[in-house]
């Protein structure tokens, strides 16, 4: 890496000018999604079956496994 050296001139001239960049606007929060009661259901349906008695997951699943088939079966229950 280089080393720069600058006078007290220059690094003076530095901090003080504007042409450094703006900071990024702060983001709103994200708003909260209502409580969708019927993927709760089949979250429960889903984890009943991918959970073992000792509360961890069988061997296959996860939590992305979880989630994908209570959205599965809430969506085979829609039709």
């Amino acid at each position: 890496m280089a080393h720069v050296t600058l006078t007290l001139e220059e690094y003076q001239a530095l901090v003080n000018s504007d042409s450094l960049p703006p900071r990024a606007a702060v983001s709103k929060p994200k708003k909260k999604g209502k409580p969708n009661p019927k993927l709760s259901r089949a979250l429960k349906a889903a984890n009943k079956t991918a959970r073992k008695k000792d509360g961890s997951f069988r061997k296959g699943y996860d939590a992305k496994r979880v989630m994908s088939m209570a959205h599965a079966s809430m969506k085979r229950k829609k039709k």
